[in-house]
């Protein structure tokens, strides 16, 4: 057979037809077939099984997508396999049949003398299609039942052609009707086997050969598709679920019982129609997981996305301000591009994929496909909005009311109301702000108490205010839009304060340590991004000029301005509202100079009086903030909230508004020579040059610096809400005036003496 002449196609389908019709003319080589097969006769005349006496070997056809029969493979005697020369590759299955009234409707003629049955030699009582005695597609004969498709009421279907014989009926589907899905399997005595069960399969003729025809022919079908007991069956079960998973609207796979090989074996092991279908009900619908349809990154991205980073059907990998941020359990956290390339890495790692011919390759672990997959990544999961927020669903607490712990989340409007249930961590909670311990209502530290008691001075306001202080900075809430500060001598507890305040908050997770120096850098915002504090530890301003530069940002971002986040080496995010509250911590007030008073309306001062220079506790900057990271602090935060809540603003103690009177003085010395100079009077009007040569003998005897006439006017009337300006010539002035004012006694005086 080796050495045999390769045969034409129509060659091969005309060898195909003799083979068939042998095997039903000899019923006993029929029956040593079904025997080795384990199948039933009536299985291998549907398959339409033939017999080749030149090679002594059975038959079996192999038939392209149109039902064309482009193949011959054979079996010998001693189960050897080869394929007719010539022959191509194609699928076993078993051509559907026409019915009982489309055969009777076709035209048939008898047999006689000159044209005797070709299977039984018989001149009379048997049919053939008329016109085709030569060589007929299908004959009916009265005599020989072996290998019939189909009884009829004047004898025995037989299909000798099945390509001519299918032409005749173009609109029906090739494979044969059924109530089952299709099986999809591997080899000719695997489909007799499924047949033999009830069921209508195509076979392949190995693990790799023709998924595309095979894809045309089952298209829109149901399919199941068995694969064999071995590396090979298991990798060409794979490959063909991954081809027809998405174009038959139901792709199941299964393997047989692990103590046999095949469908074939499994049926011989007691497998019944029942229990197959049983299989068939639990089998997979899924591809192999280490197995990808093709390598289009688009495609592995989303697989690595829906195993490895979604949490409960939500995506847990973002993509927020050119940065991936993953979800930690608790919060999200932002992950570096050696980090996001690493994991992309070890996923790719020992997958494979199938690509356009069928085949499994593993999949590239090249730098350049880590960055496509990466790139596609960073396109299918974009945040464009500001945390805290909810990523899905409207019907959530407020995000700017949660906090997070390492056990749930904590709503503190419930809190408040005296309930406490902590939810889950939810990933659709977008946040970068946890607090890492566990929440323990009953957690408190009598060391931080105390301490707080002493150094400041056991007065009940001022621990008041330090707990609504604590409370204000647990959420991510500006509304309050206040800054503390911390002032007092040196050694005096406020840097301890400072660090106690830092580590409750969770340290660099939640907090900045920033300075006013950095504030009037390029990129002052880049550090209080997302944090709910920023610590000013000894703040002062080392150069005069930056003071009005850093008091107008401090202002921006207290007062909730938008403001922008420029980075350095990356790109402008662009304007936001932060939620950075500053705590400044100083040994004497700040010199800003702040006429409007916006400065003091958003303070809130406490005073350190008491100083511990040489006698340190050196331990209490270790042991305290240890305390407060533990979670020890927390609840007295919360007790500070609902206090601040329920007041409605901050409280004020006595000390601090004392200590608020001298803080005008020194950064609103317009205000303080308003008050001093001038006193509200409806109908009087003081001349505006008058007024500018007070101003400067004020300045001179104060040292400070004087401002010109116009904008000194200007402010001096935005301090004092009766006062408006008149021009020259309005009330007989000569000059520019402001009218709702008259001069002190004290000032004059005090000018005079000056002059």
């Amino acid at each position: 057979m080796a050495k045999a002449k390769k045969l034409t196609k129509p060659q091969i389908q005309k060898l195909h037809v003799i083979c068939a019709r042998n095997l039903a003319t000899f019923p006993a080589i029929a029956a040593e077939l079904a025997r080795q097969l384990g199948v039933s006769q009536v299985s291998l005349t549907m398959a339409e099984a033939g017999y080749y006496p030149l090679g002594q070997c059975w038959t079996f056809p192999e038939r392209d997508a149109t039902g064309a029969v482009i193949g011959l493979s054979t079996r010998t005697m001693d189960g050897e396999k080869f394929m007719i020369p010539g022959s191509k590759h194609g699928l076993f299955f078993m051509l559907n049949a026409e019915s009982d009234e489309e055969i009777e409707r076709r035209e048939w003629q008898r047999t006689d003398v000159d044209h005797p049955c070709p299977l039984c030699d018989k001149p009379d009582g048997c049919l053939y299609p008329q016109d085709e005695y030569k060589n007929p597609a299908a004959v009916i004969c009265r005599v020989v039942s072996e290998g019939a498709a189909k009884e009829m009421k004047f004898g025995h279907l037989h299909i000798l052609d099945p390509v001519r014989n299918r032409a005749r009926t173009m609109d029906r589907s090739l494979l044969r009707p059924t109530n089952h899905p299709y099986l999809i399997l591997e080899g000719c005595s695997d489909l007799c086997a499924a047949f033999d069960l009830g069921f209508i399969a195509v076979g392949r003729p190995n693990d790799k050969a023709q998924l595309g025809m095979l894809q045309t022919l089952v298209a829109g079908e149901d399919v199941c598709i068995i694969g064999e007991n071995d590396v090979a069956g298991r990798d060409g079960m794979e490959k063909t679920f991954a081809k027809l998973h998405g174009s038959c609207p139901t792709c199941i796979k299964l393997l047989p019982i692990p103590e046999v090989k095949d469908l074939r074996q499994w049926k011989q092991a007691g497998l019944t129609q029942e229990i197959l279908l049983r299989h068939i009900k639990s089998g997979e619908t899924c591809l192999d997981p280490d197995i990808f349809p093709s390598d289009d990154p688009a495609i592995v991205n989303d697989e690595w996305l829906r195993r490895e980073k979604t949490i409960d059907g939500v995506l847990a990998l973002r993509m927020y301000q050119d940065e991936m941020v993953e979800f930690n359990g608790h919060c999200y956290e932002q992950i570096s591009k050696p980090v996001f390339h690493g994991q992309v890495l070890e996923f790719l790692r020992g997958k494979s994929y199938i690509d356009d011919k069928g085949e499994v390759k593993p999949c590239k672990c090249t730098e350049r496909r880590i960055r496509d997959v990466a790139y596609v990544c960073c396109g299918r999961c974009p945040v464009d909005v500001t945390p805290p927020v909810w990523l899905g669903g409207s019907d959530r607490p407020d995000p700017a009311r949660l906090i997070v712990f390492q056990n749930g989340i904590l709503n503190v409007d419930d809190y408040i109301a005296g309930k406490i249930n902590l939810m889950n961590p939810d990933p659709q909670l977008f946040t970068f702000n946890v607090l890492p311990y566990d929440f323990d209502e009953n957690a408190e530290s009598d060391r931080i108490n105390d301490f707080h008691e002493d150094v400041l001075s056991a007065i009940p306001d001022k621990i008041r205010l330090m707990n609504q202080w604590l409370g204000y900075l647990i959420l991510p809430d500006m509304s309050r839009e206040k800054l503390m500060m911390f002032v007092g001598k040196s050694r005096g507890g406020k840097g301890v304060c400072i660090d106690i305040i830092s580590a409750m908050l969770g340290g660099r997770i939640n907090c900045s340590n920033t300075s006013f120096r950095h504030m009037n850098d390029r990129f002052p915002f880049d550090v209080l991004q997302g944090k709910l504090a920023a610590m000013i530890s000894e703040a002062k301003i080392s150069k005069p000029k930056d003071i009005e530069e850093v008091l107008g940002e401090l202002l921006r971002v207290v007062g909730r301005d938008t403001v922008e986040i420029r980075r350095k080496y990356k790109n402008t995010l662009g304007f936001e509202s932060l939620f950075c509250r500053f705590t400044l911590a100083m040994g004497a007030l700040p010199a800003f100079i702040d006429n409007t008073l916006s400065l003091e309306n958003r303070t809130c001062l406490l005073n350190f009086n008491n100083t511990y220079a040489g006698r340190e506790d050196t331990t209490l900057k270790t042991i305290l903030p240890a305390e407060a990271a533990s979670g020890k602090l927390i609840n007295r935060a919360l007790r500070g909230l609902v206090d601040l809540h329920e007041n409605n603003g901050f409280v004020a103690p006595a000390e601090s508004v004392e200590a608020m009177k001298s803080f005008r003085a020194l950064i609103s010395p317009l205000v303080a020579f308003s008050e001093r100079v001038l006193e509200d009077d409806p109908t009087g009007f003081v001349d505006a040059g008058q007024l500018y040569l007070m101003w400067r003998w004020w300045c001179k005897r104060d040292g400070l610096s004087c401002t010109r006439k116009n904008t000194f006017v200007s402010e001096l009337v935005a301090t004092r809400p009766t006062s408006r300006i008149i021009w020259a010539g309005e009330r007989g002035n000569t000059d520019q005036a402001v009218a709702g004012v008259a001069v002190t006694q004290w000032a004059l005086e005090e000018f005079l003496k000056g002059e």
